[in-house]
């Protein structure tokens, strides 16, 4: 039987740009949390949003301001309209974090549910 499953996905930002990183569903699945810790500070208010091929928000967590490393963003906050969006079976789950003061390594932890539930 199936149980929401963590899947932990490290990578490196760019300074001042945009940078991603994509994971591909490996069953049928709703994205029900992400946590993200950094290795050092990513600057103030730097956001790491979950997208869907169609490049909508699935959900955000968002860095607060002056974190030292190890720091955790904050809670993940699932999108009014696409929270819900069910991936299939292979398809590419998009982790993307806004312009970074500087280049830091994320740790991010998803969490898939294989049931589709809508919460």
């Amino acid at each position: 039987m199936l149980t929401p499953t963590t899947f932990t996905l490290q990578f490196t930002t760019s300074t001042g740009g945009v940078s991603n990183a994509y994971f591909r569903a490996p069953y049928a699945c709703t994205v029900r949390d992400l946590l993200v810790t950094c290795q050092a500070d990513p600057g103030d208010a730097d956001v790491v949003s979950v997208l869907d091929s169609s490049a909508h928000s699935i959900g955000t967590c968002t860095f607060g301001s002056g974190l030292a490393a190890g720091a955790a963003a904050g809670a993940f906050a699932p999108d009014a309209t696409y929270g819900n969006t069910q991936f299939a079976d292979g398809d590419l789950i998009q982790l993307q974090c806004t312009q970074c003061d500087g280049a830091v390594v994320l740790l991010c932890v998803l969490t898939l549910d294989p049931f589709c539930l809508t919460v």
